[in-house]
């Protein structure tokens, strides 16, 4: 009796060829979840930063006395004890800076770019204030597909309270 122990070549080429697409098909799965979660966690760092400066600056000119000034790109307001309050978009960075403060604080940090809606981030009627800002990830990571094009929009209207007073 002549028994062979061992694999033809056929079926070693087919297991190879069946590892080869179990290996690449995992591959793919695990770039793409972490794609996925890296995309997410930036969604939710550049959500957070904004929602903050929003809030910020939302609350501050809720209970200011009045607005001084009010282009594009800056915002400046009374407070009701007498404090000049400044909010400025440069170079992709939200800025406030106060009569008080020696230097401005940045709302938004380096790792979100900030815009202004078509170039405007303050626009003012009366005692009515509109703040709309796009904010994305400023290392290239893309929030676009959530987002729609040009990054996550906020946009808010303010009325002061306290501006008859």
């Amino acid at each position: 009796m002549n028994f062979r122990f061992g694999f033809t070549l056929v079926e070693i080429l087919v297991a190879i060829g069946l590892l080869a697409v179990i290996g690449t098909s995992t591959s793919v799965l695990l770039m793409t979840s972490l794609r996925g979660a890296r995309k997410a966690t930036a969604i939710a760092m550049v959500k957070n930063e904004a929602e903050f400066a929003q809030s910020a600056m939302g609350q501050m000119v809720r209970y200011a006395k009045s607005i001084t000034s009010c282009s594009a790109t800056k915002l400046d307001i009374v407070r009701l004890n007498g404090d000049d309050v400044s909010y400025q978009l440069t170079g992709g960075v939200i800025a406030s800076s106060s009569s008080k403060l020696s230097e401005a604080i940045n709302l938004t940090s380096d790792r979100v770019a900030v815009s202004g809606c078509t170039g405007t981030m303050f626009s003012c009627s009366g005692n009515v204030v509109n703040v709309c800002f796009t904010a994305n990830a400023a290392k290239g990571i893309d929030v676009t597909d959530t987002a729609g094009s040009g990054g996550i929009k906020f946009d808010s209207s303010i009325t002061l309270r306290n501006a008859a007073n």
